[in-house]
């Protein structure tokens, strides 16, 4: 898996392919609606990681994340 770059993973959820990219060396980051489905996703990784996932509910905050700057 070669991305070229950072990640941004959309609907993270439990991170079904999240633990493997990271662990493959991708430079990913999740954002999820869902709090509790990101706790499940804490419990996977280790705390060291956590940084890189975060609940989100604005769009606005999605599009600056992926480096997109919509008014």
């Amino acid at each position: 898996m070669e991305s070229g770059g950072p990640v941004l993973e959309t609907g993270t959820g439990t991170g079904r392919f999240f633990p493997d990219a990271l662990g493959k060396g991708a430079d990913i980051h999740g954002i999820d609606i869902s709090p509790a489905m990101l706790d499940i996703l804490k419990r996977r990784l280790p705390e060291t990681e956590h940084h890189r996932f975060n609940g989100c509910i604005s769009r606005r905050i999605i599009f600056r994340l992926a480096g997109l700057d919509f008014q």
